[in-house]
């Protein structure tokens, strides 16, 4: 599922493009090895030891000469900035929930190994809805701070979150500012067999535009 937005993205041999939330950067040399050695990577992350891990695994796959990590924010980079004027595509990946990677967690194997589903903390609940609020509310500055480059074709936004509101309502929330750049949701991966949820806002058709992996059939 990791590699799915890159190869959403499908950005064409030497283009330069952006990584917004890059480290550990799995995604970052998947990117790498579609634009080849004539295009180019910006990889951004906020956070100098994952960006160190970023590095590492730029090198182990030899993508170090196309990838050009920088400890930033991905929300204070200028997308006027004349370094960036090339950049034709950008995937974000933005910091979420994770509630789809819990299949994998130890915490929560044991938890449902002794019969506690967390079903019935309303506390725990309410904390959890109001940091995935705070969640989403970042998500959508990232993908409507991504609008904002001026060459930029194409954008794929992704979560490892199973929850609409990181993902569908993402999208239904940011579709007004896309428009008035000219962006348009496109048919990501066509083949793909699992495909969005529709939500109030957010039609059945817009909805097959986007995909969906589930953490256990997928």
């Amino acid at each position: 599922a990791s590699c799915l937005p890159a190869a959403a993205l499908n950005p064409e041999k030497g283009w330069a493009c952006i990584d917004g939330c890059a480290a550990p950067g799995n995604k970052t040399t998947q990117l790498a090895a579609m634009v080849g050695k004539e295009g180019g990577v910006y990889a951004f992350d906020a956070d100098a030891q994952r960006l160190k891990r970023l590095k590492e695994n730029a090198r182990t796959t030899g993508s170090d000469g196309i990838i050009r990590a920088k400890c930033q924010d991905f929300l204070t980079v200028d997308p006027e900035a004349e370094t960036y004027a090339s950049v034709r595509a950008l995937l974000l990946d933005p910091s979420c929930s994770g509630s789809g990677t819990e299949v994998n967690r130890g915490d929560i194997m044991l938890r449902h190994a002794l019969g506690d589903t967390g079903d019935g903390d309303d506390d725990d609940d309410d904390l959890d809805d109001e940091r995935i609020d705070k969640l989403a509310a970042f998500q959508k500055s990232v993908v409507r701070h991504a609008f904002g480059f001026p060459e930029v074709e194409r954008i794929s936004y992704s979560t490892c979150s199973v929850h609409t509101k990181e993902n569908e309502e993402v999208v239904r929330d940011v579709m007004d500012a896309a428009k008035r750049h000219g962006f348009r949701l496109a048919h990501a991966l066509p083949k793909w067999h699992r495909r969005g949820i529709p939500i109030d806002g957010l039609s059945h058709a817009e909805a097959k535009c986007l995909i969906r992996a589930d953490p256990i059939d997928d």
